[in-house]
């Protein structure tokens, strides 16, 4: 395994500001994982937030102490918004892509990957249709995703 991804969701969304924050997000917003080791609660803690710094809500326990783990052994890990579920009388949630690469693993072979993932995304072919100038959109979001990625923000972790 040299690059590989995954999907999950955040979790504790109802905090705070949390559900307007969401409510913002845009399809393959890329986010930023933070490792909060002095969390009281749980060492392993990974805060999930926009750029911006706006805070989303957390990745569940068992992944955060995977990736946590993982990170220290030289892993690097970027998540980008798969979809927003809820809203109206609804809670707002985030579904995630997360791409991990393992420390032998190239930005060439990251950037495949994701490429292949937009390719088959169904609702990124439906933003595409919907959208007045869709393919300034799918440009724009390629250019963010391959400079996310070339220019070492796939290891977006921080400490």
């Amino acid at each position: 395994m040299a690059v590989d991804h995954l999907y999950t969701k955040i979790v504790g969304v109802t905090r705070g500001f949390r559900q307007r924050n969401i409510s913002r997000l845009k399809l393959y917003e890329q986010l930023v994982l933070e490792h909060e080791e002095d969390n009281p609660v749980d060492e392993n803690a990974i805060l999930c937030k926009r750029a911006n710094g706006e805070e989303l809500g957390y990745l569940h326990a068992r992944l955060a102490k995977e990736v946590a783990e993982n990170h220290a052994k030289g892993y690097r890990y970027t998540a980008f918004v798969k979809n927003v579920t809820g809203g109206g009388d609804k809670t707002y949630g985030c579904n995630l892509l997360i791409i991990f690469a393992d420390p032998s693993s190239t930005d060439k072979e990251a950037q495949a990957l994701m490429d292949e993932i937009i390719a088959t995304d169904p609702n990124f072919e439906e933003l595409r249709k919907t959208s007045s100038s869709s393919s300034l959109l799918i440009i724009l979001l390629l250019f963010l995703m391959l400079l996310a990625i070339s220019c070492g923000c796939l290891g977006l972790l921080t400490s």
